[in-house]
């Protein structure tokens, strides 16, 4: 058999995980020498990344459910146990209630990446107007940035992208609330949407004049459950309220699964901005009536 006979080629779909870990199928050549082939090397690749995704994650998601796990037994055992006044046993049960809530969260939350990672996120695309949706989440997050002393503004969102309006919602939530959750207090955190100079899209901003992220940290800004460290509060400001860490991730994901990119700028003790691009309806619109159906 010749060299040539010998390398075979057929095509074959290998998943592969490139710098970021995130999952994708690309098409790789089978090329046979020596009993090895470049596809087992790409699976075996591709298995090894894999599996140290998962040793990574599983104990982070592992330890971040043992903190509300050990709240609801604690509150617990004083209701089966103790003959308690009714405020204490009002603020059991709220501890119960928080730390249930944040189990819920952080299930949905795996749930949708994993969703996500396999494609297999549903998704109803339709012309969503930015000032409605923009100023219902901005209402729902009204009394958490009320209590943090931080004020919510909303400014130049004419306009409307193409996406699935309970996952941009979802992305917004998740931006908004980080925006409030991190900040310092006494500031603000807006929401701004304008296209896009010379493409076919249009760019919803949500920044804040909060801690911001420190440089050296940027690196670490979409793993998984890694709160770099901002949950720890300083002297003088309001406790930062825990979240389930996976905010972030699961926005640039939603985004891309949209068709979009997520974008972020952050500056330590000056602020940070996340932008989303979204095919603006206007372009979409006009590519339309160019070329129909």
């Amino acid at each position: 058999m010749t060299d040539r006979s010998r390398q075979q080629r057929a095509g074959r779909r290998v998943l592969v995980v490139d710098d970021d870990e995130r999952a994708r199928t690309v098409v790789c050549w089978q090329l046979e020498a020596d009993g090895f082939t470049v596809a087992q090397a790409w699976a075996r690749s591709a298995s090894e990344a894999a599996s140290r995704v998962t040793s990574e994650f599983l104990p982070a998601v592992s330890h971040e459910l043992r903190t509300p796990l050990q709240a609801i037994t604690g509150s617990t055992e004083p209701l089966g146990t103790l003959d308690l006044n009714p405020e204490r046993r009002r603020d059991a049960l709220r501890h119960i209630a928080g730390a249930a809530s944040h189990i819920l969260a952080l299930a949905d939350d795996v749930l949708d990446i994993a969703k996500i990672e396999a494609r297999a996120l549903p998704l109803q695309i339709t012309d969503v107007e930015l000032t409605g949706l923009v100023g219902k989440v901005l209402d729902l997050l009204a009394p958490l940035a009320a209590q943090r002393g931080v004020t919510l503004d909303r400014s130049a969102l004419d306009g409307a992208v193409r996406a699935d309006r309970r996952r941009l919602r979802q992305i917004l939530i998740n931006l908004v609330t980080n925006g409030i959750r991190y900040h310092h207090g006494a500031g603000w955190v807006r929401v701004e949407a304008t296209p896009a100079p010379g493409t076919e899209e249009r760019i919803v901003r949500v920044a804040d004049n909060g801690r911001g992220i420190p440089s050296a940290l940027l690196g670490r800004l979409f793993m998984p459950i890694d709160r770099l460290g901002r949950d720890d509060p300083r002297p003088g400001e309001p406790e930062p309220a825990r979240g389930t860490g996976l905010g972030l991730v699961l926005a640039r994901g939603l985004t891309e699964a949209l068709q979009g990119c997520l974008e972020v700028q952050s500056v330590a003790e000056v602020g940070t901005t996340v932008a989303v691009a979204l095919p603006d309806v206007s372009t979409v619109t006009a590519a339309a009536r160019e070329d129909p159906v």
